[in-house]
């Protein structure tokens, strides 16, 4: 991981510590954007896109938030935010892929693209 990365993995955990009460949000936003990353990761690898890797580091830097800031509760509590996010988005990715409807598959792709651009802002340089 580079040290930008390390530095700003840094400073969410000691936002979020400095605001306990925003944690929890934090902490399941996190955990979400793994679970979401973990959709794209998957999707590309069954479309053969090259953004797969990008999508594997940022599920990983994700994972690494949640590590730094709660270690103690990115067990269960992490894995049932994630599996709930990767769930729903990877059935937005699937109707954004294979709906029969066109302006079906327009509207759960840009969905699904909103989701994961608001995932992206929350990393340094995402």
């Amino acid at each position: 991981m580079s040290i930008v990365k390390t530095v700003s993995l840094m400073c969410l955990a000691a936002l979020a510590w400095a605001y306990p009460a925003a944690a929890g949000d934090v902490f399941r936003g996190f955990a979400s954007c793994a679970g979401r990353y973990s959709a794209e990761v998957e999707h590309a690898w069954l479309m053969q896109d090259p953004a797969a890797e990008q999508h594997e580091e940022r599920r990983a830097a994700f994972l690494s938030m949640l590590e730094a800031l709660d270690p103690v509760r990115t067990g269960p509590e992490a894995l049932n935010h994630r599996v709930a996010a990767k769930a729903a988005h990877a059935g937005l990715l699937g109707q954004a892929a294979f709906a029969p409807d066109p302006v079906h598959r327009t509207v759960a792709r840009r969905l699904a693209q909103s989701h994961q651009a608001a995932c992206a802002g929350l990393l340094l340089g995402g």
